[in-house]
C-alpha cells in the first residue's frame, strides 16, 4: 500500500511539474495582444508616424505650464511588432546548390516575439539591417546540413541574404527585415510596463479602420485561466493539509470540545477564518484577470453576457485562423497545462484518501 502511494505521489510531482512548465510557457503572453487580417494591415511607416505624433505630444505636453500640462495625458502605446508571411517560397543554398521551400516572414519592431523558442546561435537582425536574415533550425538543417551557419549564405526571391542567427523551430521559417512600404498583416502589442488593455487595442484598431479583423488573441485572457490552472493541485494540497490539522486537533483536544459549547463554537470560527484566509491568499497569488474582464459590479449580467459573447467569437476565429507559430504553441500548452493540472489533481486526491 506504501509503494502505492509513493508511487501516485510520483506522479502527482511529474504531472504538476509538466502543468507549471507548459503554464509558464502561456504566462510569457500575458502582456500580449495579437491581432491577424488576410489582406489588410498597416505599414512601418504608418507605425513610425503614430510613434512620432505620440513623441511630439509628450513634448507639447513637456512645455506647458505645470497644471496645464498635468490635465492633458498623453496615453501611451504598448509595443508593436508587426509582420508579414509568405508561405512556401522557394529558397536556395547557392553554395551546395540545395534547394527547399520555406515560410518567408519580413518583420517590422522586435522580431524576437514573432516566433517561439530560443536563439540557438547569433542574433536577430536589427532595423538597419538588410541584408541580414534568421533561419529555423529546420531550415538550417535542410540548407546547410548544420545548425552552426552563421554568416552562410541563401537566396531567396532573387535576393541574397547572410544568416545572423538560427532559432530552435521545426518548421521551415526564414525572417527579415520588411521594407517600411510592406504591409503588415499581423501585429502583436505588447505591454511591457504598462496596464494591459485589450479594449484599448481594439479602440487603436478601430481608430486606423481595421475592425474587421481574422483572428485576435488576448494572452492576458489566457495566462488567467493558466494561472487558474497552475493554482489547482496547490489548492487541492492546501485543502488535504488543512483536514488533516483539523482532524489532528479535535482528536487531542476531544475532551475539551464535548464538555465547552464555546470552545466548540470558537473552534469552529476558527476554522472557517482559516479557510477563507487561504482562498484568498490563494485567489491573490493564482487568479489574475485583466481589467477588461473585471465588471463594475457583480450583477452586472449585461456585462456578462457581452463578454462572453466577444470571447466566443474571438475564440472561434482563433480556432479557424490556420496556422500561426504562436498561437499553436500557446493553445498546445495551455492544453498541457490543464491536463497536467488536472491529472495531478485526481491522482493527489487517491493518495490522500
Amino acid at each position: 500500500m506504501k509503494k502505492l502511494q509513493y508511487g501516485m505521489l510520483a506522479g502527482f510531482l511529474i504531472l504538476y511539474a509538466v502543468c507549471v512548465t507548459s503554464g509558464s510557457k502561456v504566462l510569457t503572453f500575458r502582456q500580449a495582444v495579437t491581432v491577424h487580417y488576410k489582406d489588410r494591415g498597416m505599414t512601418g511607416t504608418q507605425l513610425d508616424e503614430i510613434y512620432e505624433q505620440q513623441r511630439q505630444e509628450k513634448e507639447e505636453k513637456a512645455l506647458l505650464p505645470g497644471q496645464q500640462g498635468a490635465g492633458q495625458e498623453v496615453k501611451e502605446l504598448p509595443d508593436i511588432t508587426g509582420w508579414y508571411r509568405e508561405e512556401e517560397q522557394d529558397v536556395e543554398n547557392p553554395e551546395l546548390n540545395i534547394r527547399t521551400q520555406t515560410d518567408r516572414i519580413g518583420a517590422w519592431g522586435n522580431m524576437a516575439e514573432i516566433l517561439p523558442g530560443p536563439l540557438l546561435c547569433g542574433s536577430y537582425v536589427n532595423s538597419l539591417d538588410e541584408e541580414g536574415c534568421v533561419i529555423s533550425s529546420a531550415l538550417s538543417e535542410k540548407l546547410f546540413r548544420s545548425t552552426d551557419t552563421l554568416g552562410c549564405s541563401l537566396r531567396i526571391g532573387g535576393k541574397t541574404y547572410a544568416v545572423r542567427g538560427v532559432v530552435s523551430n521545426d518548421g521551415q521559417i526564414l525572417l527579415h527585415r520588411a521594407k517600411k512600404t510592406d504591409l503588415l498583416s499581423s501585429l502583436e502589442f505588447r505591454y511591457r510596463g504598462k496596464e494591459y488593455s485589450a479594449s484599448e487595442v481594439r479602440n487603436f484598431l478601430t481608430q486606423q479602420g481595421l475592425t474587421n479583423y481574422d483572428s485576435l488573441l488576448e494572452g492576458g485572457l489566457y495566462a488567467g485561466f493558466a494561472g487558474i490552472f497552475l493554482g489547482l493541485p496547490p489548492l487541492l494540497l492546501g485543502a488535504v493539509i488543512l483536514r488533516r490539522l483539523w482532524k489532528r486537533l479535535l482528536r487531542s483536544h476531544i475532551s475539551i470540545l464535548s464538555q465547552n459549547q464555546m470552545s466548540r463554537f470558537l473552534y469552529r470560527m476558527a476554522a472557517v477564518i482559516g479557510i477563507g484566509l487561504f482562498l484568498l491568499l490563494w485567489v491573490c497569488i493564482f487568479v489574475r484577470f485583466p481589467a477588461d474582464y473585471v465588471p463594475a459590479g457583480v450583477s452586472d449580467f449585461e456585462f456578462w453576457i457581452v463578454k462572453l459573447q466577444e470571447l466566443s467569437a474571438d475564440h472561434q476565429k482563433l480556432l479557424n485562423y490556420q496556422g500561426w507559430y504562436q498561437e499553436a504553441s500557446l493553445l498546445g500548452s495551455l492544453r498541457r497545462c490543464i491536463f497536467g493540472s488536472l491529472s495531478s489533481s485526481v491522482l493527489l486526491y487517491f493518495t490522500a484518501r
